[in-house]
């Protein structure tokens, strides 16, 4: 008697759909993550407008005196994932992306929230909101989209910027 050692259609058909189930949830997941770090890359050009942000409100008296006007940032050439950088009244920054793999690309709003009178270290910290884009590709510090409430009335300005590229 002959045994058959061969696999069988139905194991190469189950194994098959197995692989397509895991490749449906793998590949949005991965792309997502891509998009994050491109994103998140992106973000790391606000350090330097965060920084004349911070010089201003010290030199003002707060972010509530700082205006547009008082915000002098020579961006430069915009990065691989930055359209433009906008600096507004209060220090508002609005972040526009490009090329981030997610379509609209983002639009992130990062708020300064001055510390309270009693904090000894003073320094300003900032909240992030995605306003356009995907929320399942937002960094990790934009997570969510109802953290720029939370900014005092002071420091959530009118959308008046000026935009630097």
């Amino acid at each position: 008697m002959q045994t058959s050692r061969g696999i069988s259609l139905v194991t190469i058909l189950v194994v098959l759909a197995i692989l397509v189930v895991v490749a449906a949830f793998a590949i949005p997941a991965w792309h997502d993550r891509v998009a994050r770090d491109h994103i998140e890359e992106a973000m790391k050009s606000t350090d330097a407008p965060k920084l004349v942000v911070m010089e201003a409100a010290t030199t003002k008296g707060g972010l509530a005196h700082v205006t547009r006007s008082d915000l002098a940032y020579n961006a430069g050439p915009p990065g691989e994932y930055v359209d433009k950088i906008e600096l507004g009244d209060g220090g508002r920054i609005t972040l526009t992306t490009r090329n981030t793999g997610t379509k609209p690309d983002p639009v992130l709003v990062l708020l300064p929230v001055e510390p309270a009178a009693d904090n000894s270290s003073r320094t300003i910290s900032w909240t992030c909101t995605m306003v356009i884009g995907n929320q399942s590709a937002a960094p990790v510090a934009c997570a969510g989209t109802g953290q720029a409430a939370a900014a005092p009335p002071a420091t959530a300005p009118a959308p008046a910027a000026t935009s630097v590229q």
